[in-house]
């Protein structure tokens, strides 16, 4: 190795003052090294708040996010209940259609049934139309017995009447016959009386010429 040779006076001090001014130097590049390390530390430090910040943007979204989901949940759920209360109407509306069409049934069943009175009562007067109609017949032929009744007793009368009719005649006849056999007796009578009055008056003739 090589010993270092001594310097004169004046190099020393340039040397020294270029040490200083190194040191200098080299202080302000470290104080500059720090400041540059300071704004690095910044640097960082901003960066980290803006990571942070970022972190919590995204969170945020994720918040956001979450409830836009959930929103999205609820419209859904409300869209649900929509739908569910539009069945709800439907089956409401076809209950009361339901309910209208019974009504419509009963209505018709009510009709038919007054109908089925209506036709019942209608029978009914036909019944009592022919009840009456039968009791008119029944009527009728006991008029028409009742008239041949009177027929049958007019004939008997009729028939009496002939007999009586008859009996007159015969009575008449015997009466003619009897009257016949009185004007024959009579003339009989007369006869014989005319007979005697002549012999009477023969024999007082007679009796006159011949006493």
């Amino acid at each position: 190795m090589t010993t270092p040779r001594p310097l004169p006076a004046a190099n020393t001090n340039s040397l020294q003052q270029q040490q200083q001014q190194q040191q200098q130097q080299q202080q302000q590049q470290q104080q500059q090294q720090q400041q540059q390390q300071q704004q690095q530390q910044q640097q960082q430090q901003q960066q980290q708040q803006q990571q942070q910040q970022q972190q919590q943007q995204q969170q945020q979204q994720q918040q956001q996010q979450q409830q836009q989901q959930q929103q999205q949940q609820q419209q859904q759920q409300q869209q649900q209940q929509q739908q569910q209360q539009q069945q709800q109407q439907q089956q409401q509306q076809q209950q009361q259609q339901q309910q209208q069409q019974q009504q419509q049934q009963q209505q018709q069943q009510q009709q038919q049934q007054q109908q089925q009175q209506q036709q019942q009562q209608q029978q009914q007067q036909q019944q009592q139309q022919q009840q009456q109609q039968q009791q008119q017949q029944q009527q009728q032929q006991q008029q028409q017995q009742q008239q041949q009744q009177q027929q049958q007793q007019q004939q008997q009368q009729q028939q009496q009447q002939q007999q009586q009719q008859q009996q007159q005649q015969q009575q008449q006849q015997q009466q003619q016959q009897q009257q016949q056999q009185q004007q024959q007796q009579q003339q009989q009578q007369q006869q014989q009386a005319v007979s005697i009055s002549s012999h009477l008056a023969a024999s007082t003739h007679k009796s006159c010429l011949y006493p």
